[in-house]
């Protein structure tokens, strides 16, 4: 008889313990309740989800690939200093000076920069181009100059190369005419290491330039 009545005892109290909620469930959620913080488990969890949710939102501050930050500090190499650029601008007003002396009873003439050195994309070590406009101009259709055209251009390069090799202000190194080119010009280097190609045109290549770096100027503004 004591042996039915234990397991008849038994089996109650695991009945109970089925119906009866555990204590750690019923922690649980009293805590959720009561708002007690969170365990260690869920406040990882939250914050995983704060920090992914924060991923899809805008920053204030954009965050660029390691390969933007390599572009730049190239940029920052390459991009001529200061100095490099007020050499590179006493060469243009030297040979502006010997051109000018060079057809004195050309009123129109002029000589302009063009190129990377106007437009702002030059290095440290790009060559300045100018041209030389009011003494004759390339044809349109071929963009060069005729045969009988470029007598007229050989004499008017060499008599400009005369007189820089006069200027005192400048220290020529090397320079050279080349004459089989379709624009013919003369390539002057400095000791200073500026090399400038200068030839006889129009105005198309300065105005380019210039409209290049104002839509520079205009982007960046913008920004």
């Amino acid at each position: 008889l004591d042996q039915p009545k234990q397991e008849q005892n038994q089996q109650q109290q695991q009945q109970q313990q089925w119906h009866e909620p555990s204590s750690s469930s019923s922690n649980h959620q009293q805590q959720q309740q009561q708002g007690s913080p969170p365990s260690p488990a869920e406040s990882s969890y939250g914050a995983a989800a704060a920090s992914s949710s924060d991923m899809l939102r805008p920053s204030a501050k954009p965050v660029f690939s390691p390969l933007h930050y390599d572009v730049v500090e190239f940029a920052r190499q390459v991009v001529p200093t200061p100095a490099e650029r007020a050499e590179k601008q006493r060469v243009i007003q030297c040979v502006a000076a010997a051109t000018k002396r060079s057809f004195e009873d050309v009123s129109k003439i002029r000589v302009q920069p063009f190129g990377s050195f106007v437009n702002g994309l030059s290095t440290w070590n790009s060559d300045v181009d100018l041209v030389v406009t009011g003494l004759a101009k390339p044809s349109r259709i071929t963009g060069g100059f005729s045969h009988n055209d470029k007598r007229l251009v050989y004499r008017a390069l060499d008599r400009i190369a005369a007189n820089l090799r006069k200027q005192k202000k400048l220290s020529i190194r090397k320079m050279d005419m080349i004459r089989t080119a379709r624009i013919p010009l003369i390539k002057l280097e400095t000791n200073n290491r500026v090399v400038a190609d200068i030839s006889l045109g129009d105005n198309s290549g300065p105005v380019a330039a210039n409209f290049l770096a104002q839509q520079v100027r205009t982007k960046l503004h913008r920004r």
